[in-house]
């Protein structure tokens, strides 16, 4: 299996807590719903039970997947 990652957010600049690390990352940004059926049969509208990520509330969860990573600077607290 090949995982694909493509960046929608580059050159973002953070930092690390409790230690001063600068990182610059490239974030491949979206939304996913993930529905994994139970062993529960079907719930009280005839559907599929099922469970994940997502759902009748809130429909997507907005996920944030680094695809590339560079330590700019590392400094004690």
């Amino acid at each position: 299996m090949t995982l694909y990652c493509n960046p929608n957010a580059t050159g973002i600049e953070h930092y690390s807590f409790g230690y001063k690390n600068e990182w610059r990352s490239d974030v491949e940004v979206g939304m996913w719903r993930i529905d994994i059926p139970t062993n529960r049969g079907f719930d009280e509208q005839g559907r599929i039970d099922t469970i994940g990520i997502g759902g009748d509330n809130v429909s997507f969860v907005y996920f944030g997947h680094i695809c590339d990573q560079d330590l700019i600077s590392s400094n004690p607290s």
